[in-house]
């Protein structure tokens, strides 16, 4: 399991069951990625880290007619957290065909009081239908859009449209992948509200604050980044 983090107002936590080999049985699958969310939970709140928890869940995870409901807000209440510090990040690795109860699943999580993010914009099966049914808080650009994207004005292009079709629809965009100084003044020159990635620092067992001393492209002062893996 690893988590990264990267932010540059607040931190942000992420919890990568995808970076496991996927098991063939589906079921297995589904208990990995409990056994993970558990403990970014727990590692989260033993921590005592600042900002938000982002908790990978697989669209066929939400779909299972036995995904037992209110596991994730059970969990969150028992580490001493409470939903709004947590951010339920969707990530497609099939395509999704149920979007009517994949609304009601999403809507049960934002009833709960989590957030809803959708994770490698522009690389999943549907991932823009996705973002217009689900309407999450957050949208994670994949980061295919982020590489090189100093050296490619399409890139530029493609990411301040989608940056602008964020405000419109109250999404908070976060920008992953980031490697270099140019790419990252790229993005907050663009006007990514959130980035993440080795630029910053890499995941490591216990959180790292780095702080910035210099003002960025979009106008922050003294950031923090926190950066947390296993």
């Amino acid at each position: 399991m690893k988590l990264s983090v990267a932010a540059p107002t607040t931190a942000v936590c992420t919890n990568r069951c995808s970076c496991l080999p996927k098991p063939d049985n589906s079921k297995s699958c589904f208990a990995l990625e409990s056994i993970c969310r558990t403990n970014a939970i727990k590692q989260f709140s033993s921590q005592r880290l600042p900002g938000k928890l982002f908790l990978n869940v697989t669209p066929e995870t939400l779909l299972q007619p036995d995904h037992q409901r209110g596991l994730t807000l059970e969990l969150v209440n028992n580490s001493g957290m409470s939903p709004d510090q947590v951010v339920i990040e969707i990530t497609e690795h099939s395509p999704t065909h149920d979007y009517e109860l994949m609304r009601r699943a999403v809507c049960h999580y934002q009833q709960e009081g989590f957030s809803i993010a959708l994770d490698d914009l522009g690389a999943g099966y549907s991932s823009l239908r996705l973002w217009s049914e689900v309407r999450p808080e957050f949208v994670k650009l994949d980061r295919h859009f982020v590489d090189g994207i100093d050296q490619d004005s399409f890139k530029r292009d493609f990411v301040s449209a989608l940056v602008s079709l964020a405000r419109s629809v109250n999404s908070l965009v976060i920008a992953e992948g980031i490697e270099t100084s140019a790419e990252y003044q790229t993005l907050c020159a663009i006007g990514v509200d959130y980035l993440q990635g080795y630029y910053f620092a890499r995941p490591a067992p216990r959180p790292e604050h780095y702080q910035f001393a210099q003002s960025t492209p979009a106008g922050h002062f003294g950031q923090s980044l926190t950066n947390i893996g296993q």
